[in-house]
């Protein structure tokens, strides 16, 4: 009897960063900043934090609530950064033959887009010390609460502002990716100590 392939077949989106994960999480890492740069994570952020604080019918309507959010965009923004460093740092080969590609002025420019503005000097060295930050601060729970929160006050948003919504559950599953991977390698020493800077 012949095996029915058609369940795998269906079920399942090669296509999706998600997927292309596979053993590797880091891999979802280059899918993503081939997608989004810091400087678009900087825009969104303060973006979402904007129309969360603006919204009515949100989660954050008591001043320690928004507070501690806040807080955590601001460290949101951070990670960010700091895995963008990491994807850099693991793909220098990459780097060399995208900088043949640009032209000086263009490539200088985005440089400096995509330049972490937010890490130390010592995280920047040393990404890592960002995202174990993050994780001790932030409970993995709270974090992913907080962002779910963060995405309602955006779709429920009435205000003046206009909200481009195409692009919602992109950046929500790209932070979504970055907040598991960073609470992932923070509990996985091997994971942490493989991302040692060279």
């Amino acid at each position: 009897m012949k095996k029915d392939n058609s369940i795998s077949e269906r079920y399942h989106k090669s296509y999706h960063f998600l997927n292309k994960a596979g053993d590797d999480p880091f891999l979802c890492l280059t899918a993503i900043f081939d997608v989004f740069h810091p400087n678009d994570f900087r825009r969104e952020i303060a973006f979402w934090q904007q129309l969360a604080l603006a919204n009515d019918q949100s989660a954050y309507d008591e001043g320690n609530v928004r507070e501690d959010m806040m807080d955590f965009c601001y460290e949101l923004l951070r990670i960010t950064e700091a895995f963008y460093v990491l994807n850099k740092n693991r793909k220098p080969e990459q780097k060399a033959e995208k900088k043949k590609s640009v032209k000086k002025e263009t490539g200088r420019t985005t440089n400096l887009l995509h330049d972490p503005i937010l890490l130390s000097a010592r995280e920047k060295a040393d990404p890592r010390l960002a995202v174990s930050a993050f994780c001790n601060t932030f409970p993995h729970n709270y974090a992913r609460i907080e962002l779910l929160d963060m995405l309602d006050a955006v779709i429920t948003y009435e205000g003046r502002k206009k909200v481009y919504k195409g692009n919602l559950v992109p950046v929500y599953q790209c932070m979504e990716s970055l907040l598991h991977l960073a609470y992932m390698i923070t509990k996985n020493k091997k994971l942490l100590h493989n991302l040692k800077p060279s």
